[in-house]
């Protein structure tokens, strides 16, 4: 195995209470585009039907594969540095907030020697300020249009 796809490996893609299928499928192609091994799964709403499948195309292994999880704790315990993504930077957040490039360097520094779980909260919503308070860094896609909410297996595509 390769440095690069070792490194890989160090990172987990974590979808706290995804709500579509479609949503779901569609990130398990896109990690797997770009050499991603590593999905959970928080409370899905729905089951992974032939709608995720359907979507998730040449990632359908990683998608059978995810790892599914009642609690946000369940599923990012033991890693030892967690970053949310969120849009809702709200005047309670007294966080800094990264951009994609920021975060993904530091990412590079911190993978070779500890685990790193990226979360992405519901498609409605967003992470809550209880999914918030497990991260150790927030990040923000900057977006100039007014509806600056990515769909998620985009926000996802961004990020790997």
């Amino acid at each position: 195995m390769s440095k690069a796809a070792a490194l890989l490996k160090q990172v987990r893609f974590v979808l706290v209470r995804p709500q579509t299928p479609g949503n779901i499928g569609s990130t398990a192609r896109v990690l797997t585009n770009f050499g991603f091994t590593s999905l959970s799964l928080v409370e899905p709403a729905a089951a992974l039907d032939h709608e995720a499948v359907k979507f998730a195309v040449h990632g359908k292994s990683l998608l059978m594969k995810a790892r599914r999880c009642d609690t946000l704790e369940g599923a990012v315990g033991g890693d030892h540095v967690v970053m949310g993504m969120t849009r809702r930077l709200g005047h309670r957040r007294r966080h800094h907030y990264l951009t994609p490039e920021q975060a993904c360097a530091m990412v590079r520094d911190v993978v070779a020697s500890s685990r790193v779980s990226i979360l992405f909260g519901p498609e409605d919503d967003g992470l809550s300020n209880d999914d918030l308070r497990y991260c150790h860094w927030l990040v923000t896609i900057p977006s100039p249009s007014r509806h600056n909410s990515m769909n998620l297996s985009h926000a996802v595509a961004v990020m790997a």
